[in-house]
């Protein structure tokens, strides 16, 4: 898959805001279309940056524009889950000043995609779900490529930039828990 013609970040940044009212309407197909077309963004910008990283002599500058960029989006996403799971009401600000509202961490949002949860949820919180860990997936992965830009390991790097792996959608709405083995690999596999 190849790009051609100009990509203009202003432009994708206020398409971004527009799919996120869009996204906000009562409307369920809206809604849905909203998400479809933040996925499609999101992997034209993952493709733009990919070309960026793989066509310049300097990966190292890039690699770490591309880990800010995947950074604030999965800041952005996580930080929306968490709003939305925030207390509203008076009677839930109570429970939450007494320490009786769980708390609200990553583990504990992605813990919602193991089979037992996963069931119950909506479709539009498996999408939102699946994004968050499609998210951490693109940060993990722009994390490493910084760590093999600076370290020099010009194999690794390589390799890592013609692995583009992404999940289809449909796939991961259907076994969210190969999404969460990613994620739980590609933590260790750092931390080593």
């Amino acid at each position: 898959m190849s790009i051609s013609g100009k990509y203009d970040e202003d432009s994708a940044r206020r398409l971004r805001r527009v799919l996120g009212q869009f996204g906000e309407t009562p409307h369920s197909l809206h809604r849905r279309y909203a998400l479809d077309m933040q996925d499609s963004q999101r992997r034209l910008e993952d493709e733009v940056t990919f070309q960026n990283m793989t066509s310049t002599p300097s990966p190292s500058i890039n690699c770490e524009r591309a880990y800010h960029q995947c950074r604030q989006r999965f800041e952005q996403v996580h930080a929306a889950i968490v709003n939305a799971l925030q207390p509203h009401m008076l009677s839930d600000k109570f429970l939450s000043v007494s320490n009786r509202w769980p708390r609200v961490t990553l583990k504990t949002i992605l813990f919602q995609m193991t089979s037992g949860p996963w069931s119950n949820l909506t479709l539009e919180w498996k999408h939102t779900l699946i994004l968050l860990a499609t998210e951490l997936l693109q940060l993990q992965r722009s994390r490493r490529l910084v760590l093999f830009s600076c370290t020099r390991k010009e194999d690794d790097f390589r390799k890592e930039t013609h692995n583009q792996s992404q999940m289809p959608l449909h796939v991961a709405l259907e076994h969210p828990d190969w999404l969460l083995i990613q994620v739980h690999f590609h933590i260790h596999g750092l931390s080593r």
